[in-house]
């Protein structure tokens, strides 16, 4: 949690983009990786249907703060964006 503590206390890069809620954040951080990590190892998010109706990552899709595609018959997989990364202050993992 010490790694998340830290991100989640640091200001947001961009201020021109709206405010996110902090499950928001944490959903973020945990796409990459960062909510146990110190470096971000993965870029995604994998749910079930029921995620197409989640207003917390439907605002980030449309935030342009994660990016977001079908996966499969399953569901859907989610991404953070270059503009997420820079507003949450991290670096994307290699690819």
């Amino acid at each position: 949690m010490e790694v998340l503590d830290t991100i989640m206390g640091q200001e947001a890069q961009n201020p021109e983009e709206d405010e996110i809620t902090e499950s928001q954040k944490k959903k973020m951080l945990h796409t990459l990786g960062l909510d146990y990590k110190k470096k971000s190892f993965r870029n995604r998010y994998i749910t079930g249907h029921e995620a197409d109706r989640n207003e917390e990552l439907t605002e980030l899709v449309e935030k342009g703060l994660m990016g977001k595609n079908k996966f499969y018959e399953q569901g859907f997989i989610y991404w953070v964006t270059e503009d997420g990364a820079k507003f949450l202050g991290v670096e994307l993992p290699e690819e």
